[in-house]
Formats: C-alpha cells, structure tokens, sequence
C-alpha cells in the first residue's frame, strides 16, 4: 500500500510517481473532458477526474482548467495532485506567468513537478521539454502529452 510522505517525497519517489501506471477511476471520464476540449462550447473548461495508482495505492485528482477556450491563445493548465493532501505532484501551465524564486517573471510555457525543497511543493517551474509536449498550442495534444507523461491510461 502506500508508505509514501506526500509532504517529503525524495526526487526519487516524485520520479517513480510520475511514470508509474495510472488508471482513471471512471474510463468514460476522459473522454467528457476530451470531447470538452474539442467542442468548445462554454466559457470555461474545469475539468477533475479522479486517478488511481494501481500500484502504490495513491489517488489523485487529474485537473484541466481554461478560463476561456475561445481566445486566440488561451490560458489553461493540467495538473495531478494527491486526493488526500491536496499537493501537486505535476502542473503544466500554458499562457500565465511564473517567478521562480530570484529570477525575472516569464510568460512561457512552463511545468511545475514536486519538489520537498520549498514549504510550497510547487514553487519552482521549468521548461515544458518539447520532446515529450511537442504541440501545446492544441489543449487537446498536450492533454494527451500529459497523459503519457504521467503514465495515465484508461
């Protein structure tokens, strides 16, 4: 079962997290929140599904939230985070800003993956690699990028 400290994972444990196999507790849930993201028929899309780690036990909450699909470029995010704590284990942010500590504000692109070293297990962002999120401009592509990043299958 699970013997993992959600408040003090090691970058090992995060590591392991993130590529064990996940399964959605409802499979037709990700397909209401695909069809969601190609209709485009609100205002908003907020999105949580709840995930569960067959493996270690742990359930998560996979998120998608765009405050408005329609605009030219919108602003949306994707994240897992641990049903019984609240943390996020990844967020991909596409479109809003982030200052890491001690460095300038940007505005690109960018993903925010546990870390134990700051009380906020988010706080630091990095580079969203290209390889494994090749098209961010489609909120249906990097769903579907997150998904396999994340090791989540239905």
């Amino acid at each position: 079962m699970n013997n993992f400290d959600e408040n003090n994972l090691t970058d090992e444990e995060v590591q392991h997290l993130l590529h064990v196999l996940k399964h959605p507790s409802h499979l037709l849930d990700l397909k209401k929140l695909t069809n969601a993201l190609i209709s485009l028929t609100s205002d908003e899309i907020d999105e949580t599904k709840s995930i569960i780690d067959e493996i270690d036990g742990i359930e998560y909450w996979l998120h998608f939230y765009c405050g408005d699909p329609l605009l030219l470029k919108p602003k949306y995010s994707i994240h897992l985070r641990f049903k019984k704590s609240n943390i996020h284990l990844i967020r991909v942010d596409i479109g809003s800003a982030h200052r890491n500590p001690g460095q300038k504000r940007s505005r690109e692109p960018h993903m925010h993956i546990y870390t134990n070293r700051f009380k906020k297990h988010d706080t630091i962002a990095q580079p969203i690699p290209i390889n494994d999120f090749p098209n961010i401009k489609s909120m249906v592509a990097c769903l579907e990028s997150f998904l396999q990043y994340t090791n989540t299958h239905s």
